[in-house]
């Protein structure tokens, strides 16, 4: 091993892994997941204009980013005074929407659609356009009659109800596609009175005041889906994404299950006009900081997961490759070397990532060393994502920033090695989560050569085994005091005997799984993202004689979209042994060159829907040398692997992997062997 201080994970997050297959005599039981918050449909008013030269980088960045289900139209500057009867030009032509319906279908955005011809009284003109529309209602939302219209002027409400009528004993019923209007807070009553069927989708809007809440709480009873606004523009007052995030959370407590943001693309796109430019979506197609906020705001996660795709191949040969033929075939990596890896513009990757999610490999290493992943922009930490030895194959999960310059990102080895990179996901700007420079909360060893950031739990001694160690994590090296959970790495440093170690939140039962598995006189790091538990800290348990060091990574804000669950089993495939719901258990040894399809969502207590899953993945007793994949079930296996393995070994590496829409991910096994997954955390 280098001598050098034991290793940490430069900015690295993952989920708490699972037990390895060396700990797994005891059956596994079901852990009850904490109660996620309440997810909803996210609306924005306005859409893209799709003839804008950037609308495709926002239309993408609205839907990945701001996590927008579906948008209103293209919004121009209406008249003043602006009527509901008359809307002059605040909608578009027809053909403008739809091109903006087939431009929102490609990111996965319906469109809630405008055409007067649709409630005029001409049956020609109507039956054309339902004609017109016809080949893209799938990707349509609703049919849109306009807003803020005024039950106490009696001509303008006589108009909507002639309108509605005609929409939906005319339109929806050859369309499928009902009818919408988005009310003035003092009109719901009598919307629920004179416009039959509107109880379906009751919209309104109240940006004042307790912003909706007490009308949440009256009508909630009354309809079926209850839709709120927000607002992410600074106009009467200033919106910002902690406002945004809040908004939202009290909306859906009170009973609202969508949301409308006011704000999605910057409204009425004219720097005269009072709403200004601050929006979800900038003027230049990408995301600002309010776009997670949306997302995050609605119950889901900021993180957007890929299927793999490879970004650096360092060797040759058949087979081997990247997703666009770049950093491919450089050779072995030099000693004491950095090579810049370009991550911004490459399997479409824009440019607003903050950070990337990535499995990084070494092999065929000429020597022992270590590997450090970090943001070009800033020097190299001290501290490691993995050490490897001469001949050795090892994977770990990284989360790295991105550099802020170049959008790339450094990697560093110390000593010769081939190098394979996989991208499987990223972060926006302006999450949540917060990567900081790796800090040292806990060091054990004793010597004036080791320090911690802040000169607490320094030089504590040899922990002893069966003896569980607390570290101070919130308020320490940046990390906030009302932190949720923090990203940290823990590492193992000369064991006395085969063991395992695992960090989990103070307060709680030590879980049945490890962090880390190892053999006497190794170091052995890897990283877990944990809840901060009593006191703000975490703790350590170690069941045999070692050192342990433990440095901090990022953080995720009290705030944030987190879903943990204590490590649960999701297959074993080994005889006797056993899941946590008794599905996909003792199935045997998975075939070479095989894929077994693995359900998560519907199973221990995990929604139906979701959207990427945090899994360690163990391999054990292989008959053969080769390597496993983790994939979504929807997509081509793909030129890229989570971990290798070698004949007898017993090797495990974290996961976040992108699931079907129902679920699933695949998982490929080139050489027979034995699966043993476990479930840390699941994404909506």
């Amino acid at each position: 091993m280098p001598k050098r201080p034991a290793c940490s994970a430069a900015l690295v997050v993952t989920l708490l892994v699972g037990a390895i297959a060396a700990h797994t005599a005891t059956p596994v039981s079901a852990a009850e997941p904490p109660t996620p918050p309440k997810t909803v449909d996210t609306w924005a008013f306005c859409g893209v204009n799709p003839d804008s030269p950037v609308a495709a980088e926002a239309v993408r960045a609205m839907a990945q980013a701001g996590g927008i289900d579906a948008t209103l139209g293209p919004c121009n500057i209406p008249d003043d005074p602006y009527t509901p009867v008359n809307p002059s030009n605040r909608y578009v032509a027809p053909d403008v929407y739809m091109r903006l319906v087939q431009l929102n279908a490609t990111v996965g955005m319906k469109t809630v659609v405008y055409d007067k011809r649709l409630y005029g009284s001409i049956a020609a003109d109507r039956n054309a356009a339902i004609a017109f529309w016809t080949p893209v209602l799938a990707n349509i939302a609703a049919w849109d009659l306009g807003d803020e219209y005024d039950p106490q002027i009696t001509t303008e409400w006589n108009v909507l109800k002639e309108r509605w009528t005609r929409m939906r004993t005319l339109v929806e019923p050859v369309t499928g596609v009902p009818p919408y209007v988005n009310h003035l807070a003092t009109s719901l009553d009598e919307a629920l009175a004179d416009l039959p069927g509107v109880e379906r989708l009751l919209s309104f809007d109240k940006y004042d005041g307790d912003k909706g809440v007490s009308l949440a709480h009256e009508f909630d009873s009354q309809v079926i889906k209850l839709m709120c606004a927000v607002s992410a523009l600074d106009f009467s007052f200033v919106a910002t994404p902690t406002s945004i995030r809040n908004d939202m959370g009290v909306l859906i407590t009170a009973g609202c299950d969508q949301i409308l943001v006011f704000g999605g693309f910057p409204v009425y796109d004219d720097p005269t006009h009072k709403f200004g430019t601050v929006s979800v979506v900038d003027q230049n197609g990408s995301p600002t900081n309010r776009a997670p906020a949306t997302q995050e705001g609605s119950g889901h996660s900021s993180l957007i997961p890929l299927a793999p795709v490879r970004l650096l191949e360092t060797r040759t040969g058949p087979g081997l490759g990247t997703v666009d033929g770049g950093f491919f075939g450089q050779g072995i990596r030099l000693a004491d070397s950095t090579l810049q890896l370009e991550v911004v513009g490459r399997a479409t990757m824009p440019d607003w990532a903050s950070s990337v999610v990535l499995n990084v490999t070494v092999t065929g290493a000429l020597g022992s060393g270590f590997l450090t992943v970090f943001p070009c922009s800033q020097p190299r930490p001290t501290s490691s994502n993995l050490n490897y030895e001469a001949g050795t194959t090892r994977a770990v999960a990284v989360v790295a920033q991105i550099g802020s310059i170049d959008g790339t990102i450094c990697l560093y080895t110390q000593s010769p090695t081939h190098v394979i990179v996989d991208l499987t996901g990223f972060y926006p700007f302006g999450s949540s989560f917060s990567a900081i420079q790796p800090a040292r909360l806990l060091e054990s060893r004793i010597g004036p050569e080791f320090t911690t950031v802040d000169s607490q739990s320094l030089g504590i001694g040899r922990r002893l085994g069966g003896v569980v160690t607390e570290v101070k994590v919130a308020g320490r090296a940046g990390v906030p005091a009302d932190v949720k959970s923090v990203a940290v790495n823990l590492t193992a440093i000369n064991p006395t005997a085969v063991g395992f170690a695992v960090v989990f939140p103070c307060g709680q039962t030590i879980p049945l799984a490890s962090t880390l598995n190892f053999t006497a006189g190794e170091i052995v790091p890897n990283a877990a993202m944990v809840r901060v538990g009593v006191d703000g800290s975490v703790c350590i348990y170690s069941n045999v004689e070692t050192d342990l060091v433990l440095d901090v990574n990022g953080y995720d804000a009290a705030t944030a979209v987190v879903r943990f669950l204590d490590p649960t089993r999701v297959l074993e495939t080994r005889p006797g042994l056993r899941t946590a719901d008794h599905m996909l258990e003792g199935v045997g040894l998975r075939p070479g060159d095989s894929v077994l399809e693995l359900p998560i969502g519907g199973r221990v207590a995990v929604p139906n829907a979701i959207r990427a899953v945090v899994l360690n993945i163990t391999v054990t007793e292989a008959t053969g040398a080769g390597f496993v994949t983790v994939y979504p079930c929807s997509a081509t296996r793909p030129v890229a692997s989570t971990l290798n393995y070698g004949v007898g070994m017993t090797v495990a590496n974290l996961s976040v992997a992108t699931t079907t829409t129902d679920g699933k991910v695949c998982i490929y096994t080139q050489r027979p062997t034995h699966l043993v997954v476990d479930l840390s955390g699941y994404h909506t």
